[in-house]
């Protein structure tokens, strides 16, 4: 299941943690993001991917709370941005990963 953050939680910060790009070929560029958000009572880990093509066209796709754990975000992290997963194919691939 696909979650955003608890609306009930005051955000406190986010931070972008770690950025990878994939430069694919000529006409498209991968850029992976991890980021750490802190509401009052917990943490949690998101990830984001944008294809940005030739031409200025670009497609995203966010998945908040991945994980509340480091250690596990950065390996999912890795794993997504080694693999050049696509926006539109990263929600199949998590569950595929973690089962959300």
């Amino acid at each position: 299941m696909l979650s955003r953050p608890n609306a009930n939680h005051a955000l406190l910060e986010c931070k972008t943690l770690k950025i990878h790009t994939n430069h694919i070929d000529d006409s498209l560029q991968l850029i992976t993001v991890l980021m750490r958000t802190e509401c009052e009572d917990s943490h949690h880990y998101s990830l984001c991917v944008i294809a940005s093509g030739k031409g200025g066209s670009t497609d995203f796709r966010m998945i908040h709370d991945i994980t509340g754990n480091a250690r596990e975000a950065e390996r999912i992290f890795h794993t997504i941005a080694r693999g050049a997963v696509t926006p539109c194919t990263l929600a199949d691939v998590l569950e595929d990963m973690i089962g959300i």
